[in-house]
């Protein structure tokens, strides 16, 4: 009977509108430069407290698809290119052939940022990612994907370069 037993998925509110969000920028209905409203107009619109909200902005910052500019707000920043084809190989629906060419493209360019990085990394990043690829362990050990760590690691990676075309601010 054990093994038939799996471990139960939690599913967190700020997931969902994690989601919601990245459905609204796949259809179009948020583009790039576009502000979002306020943390508390947010929470009115999801019927979630201000933290839900605060927890998925932070999500959704950590794939470098929010941008936040302290006084000014938070906007959608689809420029990115390694967040937007995170996002559109999460949701290819087309095929084998389409997700084969994003990976492709993400073979070429990560081994160039891991190596920038790893030149560049002070100890206190070089930390926190070895923090992050733990969580994404014990996430996978509990029967999650590993993607929110995942997508951490890699801006993690890529803000250890200290370019400035890989900065989310």
């Amino acid at each position: 009977m054990q093994e038939r037993i799996h471990s139960v998925k939690r599913h967190r509110l700020y997931e969902e509108i994690v989601q919601q969000f990245h459905a609204l920028i796949r259809q179009g209905m948020l583009k790039h430069g576009d502000r979002l409203p306020s943390e508390r107009e947010l929470s009115e619109q999801f019927k979630v407290s201000r933290s839900s909200v605060r927890e998925a902005i932070r999500s959704l910052e950590l794939q470098g698809l929010v941008v936040s500019k302290r006084g000014s707000g938070t906007f959608i920043n689809t420029e990115d290119l390694e967040a937007t084809l995170d996002l559109v190989a999460a949701n290819l629906n087309v095929g084998e052939a389409a997700l084969q060419d994003v990976f492709e493209m993400r073979h070429l360019m990560e081994p160039h940022i891991a190596a920038l990085a790893a030149q560049r990394a002070t100890p206190d990043e070089v930390e926190a990612m070895r923090e992050i690829l733990e969580e994404q362990q014990r996430q996978i050990d509990f029967g999650e994907t590993g993607v929110e760590s995942d997508t951490a690691f890699h801006f993690a990676l890529a803000s250890a370069t200290h370019n400035s075309a890989s900065s989310k601010s």
